[in-house]
């Protein structure tokens, strides 16, 4: 059962290995070795870009000019993204870092099925690129134009290469390059999938936590049938400490003292943060007896205190993964609005053109897998608000006794007040990841699609000429 964390770093190593690039080292400073490798992918795709511009330049036909504005879009965004994730390359692995230790913290409230959607979710988005790399592959040799200047992506290229070895030289190179750019394109949409599911599994962990500390105190009147077990801690051991976002996030395990025998063996874990960086100091409220204490009052207030000290970790991860995939994300939005806005209209004079039917069937498919794969995005960033809202609404809606404690109340009000406010990822600050902003998004696509094909059609579908 692969963690968010451990998937991620698969997919990071996967994708260093076949580029050459070196992402999975995790030291300051790569070998050598490795920064010698990974100036292959950069020139190679900067000789791609330098290719693609030049034809963008130089084409004669307005239909040449947009449908080659499609693909230089997405090689630019690829390249855009490489180049990101290499420079934030001890950035990402630190969040990979924080995401193991969260779910290593709130193990107590791990379920059988809590990393599968995660792992359909990555099958699909890896599935959805691999399609689409198919489908161009495949369009490109029904159309069985295996000469210059018939190549997968139109580029220019120098008169020397223009022969038969030379055409399939640069198809080859083409073919290598795609493949890096797209794998680059593929990992981060499964980093910014995983990251953000992680999130929402760190809420539904909360949540958890929420039922089964508060609801098995007799002082919360709804109860839930998976509240079987009043759980207590014993013991601080094997402690680590780790800074998150300027604060120090303290993780101490131990073996729990618990009612039912069949649960002693399970292992407990606190998390406690403080506001500057200096080690945790052990007082008597951190004892078994404060769990336990005044048990009619209601809770103890370490209880709501270590729910709010994990929700911080929590929160302070979001916010750092956000401002990791923020301008990536923005890219990404950018990208699918303008392969939508320019490529429908593409598509439809390739189907008015009977000799292009494959050509367009394929550009078709593309289309259609660019608009999944943003909807597999924004549906992660309305689960995390969901599991956001519903941990708020647990907590509003404990009912207390009249004897409980102000300490009790004064908790409570602290932890509702920080999860009122709810936790997503955004693109660079303009817009938040969901499914409303992909909404808006097609809306406004399908509002100039239907102005743009009432335009006058090209004379001419041929793209190289």
């Amino acid at each position: 059962m692969w963690s968010h964390a451990r998937l991620l770093r698969r997919a990071v190593l996967v994708v260093s290995v076949l580029s050459l690039s070196g992402l999975h080292v995790q030291q300051e400073r790569p070998s050598a070795v490795w920064r010698s490798a990974r100036l292959l992918p950069l020139s190679l795709g900067a000789l791609y870009i330098s290719g693609s511009v030049a034809f963008q330049l130089s084409a004669v036909s307005l239909f040449a000019f947009l449908y080659n504005a499609v693909m230089l879009a997405a090689i630019l965004y690829n390249v855009y993204v490489m180049a990101h994730l290499l420079h934030h390359r001890r950035r990402l692995h630190a969040l990979l870092d924080r995401v193991a230790e969260l779910d290593e913290a709130t193990a107590c409230c791990r379920r059988r099925h809590d990393y599968r959607f995660v792992q359909w979710q990555s099958l699909l988005l890896v599935g959805i690129q691999a399609l689409a790399v198919i489908i161009w592959v495949a369009a490109f040799f029904v159309l069985g134009k295996f000469e210059h200047p018939h190549y997968l992506v139109p580029i220019v290229v120098p008169s020397f290469l223009h022969g038969p070895v030379g055409y399939w030289l640069v198809v080859t190179l083409q073919a290598v390059v795609n493949n890096w750019l797209f794998g680059f394109s593929v990992l981060f949409d499964l980093i910014l999938v995983g990251l953000t599911e992680a999130s929402t599994l760190l809420l539904t962990r909360l949540t958890r936590l929420t039922h089964l500390w508060l609801g098995s105190s007799g002082s919360i009147e709804r109860r839930t049938s998976s509240v079987t077990h009043e759980k207590q801690w014993l013991g601080e051991e094997n402690d680590k400490t780790e800074l998150v976002s300027g604060t120090s996030c303290r993780v101490t395990t131990g073996r729990p003292q618990l009612a039912d025998a069949a649960l002693a063996s399970q292992t407990m874990v606190r998390i406690s943060v403080l506001s500057g960086a200096g080690p945790v100091t052990t007082g008597p409220q951190d004892g078994p007896s404060c769990l336990c204490a005044d048990r009619k009052a209601g809770p103890h207030p370490c209880r709501l205190q270590q729910l709010r000290q994990l929700f911080v970790c929590v929160s302070e991860l979001t916010a750092a993964s956000a401002k990791f995939c923020s301008l990536p994300t923005l890219g990404l939005h950018a990208l699918v609005t303008a392969v939508l806005l320019v490529g429908l209209y593409v598509n439809v004079q390739l189907f008015r053109d009977d000799a292009g039917v494959a050509r367009a069937a394929g550009y078709a498919l593309f289309l259609l897998l660019t608009v999944i794969r943003l909807a597999l995005v924004s549906v992660s960033g309305s689960r995390l608000a969901d599991h956001n809202h519903r941990l708020h609404a647990t907590l509003a809606s404990t009912r207390w006794k009249a004897n409980t404690s102000p300490d009790s109340r004064l908790a409570l009000h602290l932890l509702l007040a920080q999860t009122q406010q709810p936790l997503s990822f955004d693109g660079w600050g303009l817009f938040v990841t969901n499914k409303t902003t992909m909404q808006s998004l097609l809306g406004f696509v399908l509002t100039y699609f239907i102005i743009m094909i009432q335009m006058k059609p090209p004379d001419s579908t041929e793209v190289a000429v």
